[in-house]
């Protein structure tokens, strides 16, 4: 049954699919692509895909839009096969597009994808970049590759964000030895957040690991 949210949203999303053309900025990239991401949100991926096909010209923002607008809508294979077309348009992806496949992999269970990606990533010189690197850390957690997050530790310029995926890498395999030698490293490199101290908190008393937890609410109060 269709609601009376969609029909409307299609009264005036329709007429707006062919606007850019009627007034000569079919060829404005920018507009198009805002356009693709205000389909995306609104889960019309149809649209989305339809005004993609009719753009004269497209750039890495274009692509990744409507692969994000695959990812989001859960058809990971549609998204590696327009990975597959912008690549052989010659395309140079960047590291929102690595990150947007890479969801697509923890979402798809497809550890195999993960570490091509990963080795491409590599590759293209991208995985220095702080996103591609969370990206991936958090792929590998999400897909319970431990293995795969321990050697993901050396990695350099390690922010909030990374620390809180590991954190939660360890807690969630119950490893509370891990999480202290993660918690007090953190300290050392960054000033924890107050969502990053409920991450070993959680841990510790899931694991009913009194000393861990008096430790973390000592260095929040000094904080």
């Amino acid at each position: 049954m269709r609601h009376q949210g969609d029909a409307n949203l299609n009264h005036y999303t329709l007429p707006l699919l062919n606007w850019p053309r009627r007034i000569g900025l079919a060829a404005d990239v920018y507009l198009c692509n805002t356009m693709m991401e205000v389909y995306a949100r609104n889960g019309r991926v149809p649209l989305a895909r339809r005004l993609f096909e009719e753009m004269p010209l497209r750039d890495v923002v274009t692509w990744t839009s409507l692969l994000s607008s695959y990812v989001s809508a859960g058809d990971s294979p549609e998204a590696f096969h327009l990975f597959c077309q912008m690549r052989a348009e010659g395309l140079e992806v960047n590291q929102v597009t690595m990150a947007v496949l890479l969801r697509a992999c923890y979402g798809s269970e497809d550890k195999v994808a993960g570490c091509q990606l990963q080795a491409f990533a590599n590759k293209a010189g991208l995985q220095s970049h702080e996103l591609l690197q969370n990206s991936i850390l958090s792929m590998f957690s999400r897909l319970a590759c431990f293995e795969e997050v321990m050697k993901f530790v050396i990695i350099q310029n390690r922010s909030i964000a990374s620390w809180n995926i590991l954190l939660s890498s360890y807690s969630f395999i119950g490893d509370v030895s891990r999480v202290v030698k993660c918690y007090r490293k953190m300290r050392l490199e960054v000033t924890p957040s107050n969502e990053t101290l409920t991450l070993p908190i959680s841990a510790f008393a899931k694991c009913e690991h009194l000393p861990g937890g008096r430790e973390v609410h000592c260095n929040a109060i000094k904080t």
